[in-house]
C-alpha cells in the first residue's frame, strides 16, 4: 500500500491514555474517502470536528483521483474507480486481519462513494461496522446489496433534493460515478431497491436515509453539495450515525 493512497490523518486520545491510565481498546478506525478533483475538503472536515468535540477515532484518508481539480475525469472514469475500489478492498482486509476486533468504518463522499461501493463489492459479510454515503453521486439504481452485505450495521445515505447544481445539472451533462446519463442521482433521491429475492427484503431494511431540509439550515448546510461536510451538519446530524445508533 502507498503512501499517496493512504494516510493516517489523526488519532484520537481516550481520558483514560490522557490521564495517564492504562488504555483500553483502540479506537473505531476510519477511512475516508473524498470526493473528486484531489480535495481532502470532506475528511478535512471529519478530522476537524472529531479533534474538537474530542471523538477518540483514528481516521485514514484514501486518495483515489486522477489529480488536482480533474473533477469530469474522476467522475467518468469508471475503470479507474473500480481499479482503486479493488486497492481500497485490499487495504480493508488487510486491516480486519490485523485488528479483528476493531470497529472499522467507511465514510465516502460524493463520487468517492462509487469508490466505496466498488470495493465493498469485493468485501466478505461483515467487514465493515458501517458504511456512510455522503451524497452519492452514483445513479439511484445503483445496488447497494453488496455493501449492505459487506457492512454488519448497514448503510447509511444522506442526501439533498436541493443540490440542483452538483447532483443535478451536473449529472445530466457528464453522467453519474456509475455511467448513467440523464438520470437521478442517488445523493438527491437516495437508492431504489434491488429486489431479486425475498432475502432481500431483509437485506434493504439495513439501508437508512437521512433527507435534508429546511430545518437542517442551522447548521450550516443549505441544501448543497459540499453542505454535508458543513462543521454544525457533521456534529448534528453525521457524527451522531458515525458513533451511535440510527
Amino acid at each position: 500500500m502507498g503512501r499517496a493512497e493512504i494516510t493516517l490523518l489523526f488519532v484520537g486520545l481516550t481520558a483514560a491514555t490522557a490521564a495517564g491510565q492504562p488504555p483500553g481498546p483502540p479506537p473505531p478506525r476510519m477511512i475516508a474517502v473524498d470526493g473528486a478533483g484531489a480535495s481532502n475538503a470532506c475528511s478535512s472536515a471529519i478530522r476537524t470536528v472529531a479533534k474538537c468535540d474530542g471523538i477518540p477515532m483514528e481516521i485514514e484518508v484514501f486518495y483515489w483521483s486522477h489529480g488536482c481539480l480533474k473533477l469530469r475525469l474522476d467522475q467518468i472514469d469508471v475503470p479507474h474507480i473500480r481499479a482503486k475500489g479493488a486497492v481500497l478492498a485490499d487495504r480493508i482486509c488487510e486491516l480486519r486481519r490485523n485488528e479483528p476486533q476493531r470497529p472499522l468504518i467507511l465514510l465516502c463522499y460524493s463520487s468517492g462513494c462509487a469508490v466505496g461501493l466498488a470495493a465493498a463489492e469485493r468485501l466478505p459479510a461483515n467487514s465493515l461496522q458501517r458504511l456512510i454515503l455522503l451524497e452519492p453521486s452514483v445513479s439511484s439504481r445503483y445496488d447497494v446489496r453488496p455493501g449492505l452485505r459487506a457492512s454488519a450495521g448497514g448503510v447509511d445515505v444522506f442526501c439533498s433534493p436541493r443540490d440542483i447544481w452538483g447532483l443535478g445539472v451536473a449529472m445530466r451533462l457528464v453522467g453519474t460515478a456509475d455511467d448513467f446519463h440523464g438520470t437521478d442521482a442517488a445523493g438527491r433521491y437516495g437508492f431504489q431497491p434491488v429486489i431479486e429475492d425475498p432475502a432481500d427484503l431483509t437485506l434493504y431494511a439495513g439501508l437508512r436515509h437521512y433527507f435534508w431540509t429546511r430545518a437542517d439550515r442551522y447548521t450550516g448546510h443549505h441544501g448543497r453539495h459540499s453542505g454535508v461536510y458543513a462543521d454544525g451538519y457533521l456534529r448534528e446530524r453525521v457524527f451522531p450515525v458515525i458513533v451511535g445508533s440510527p
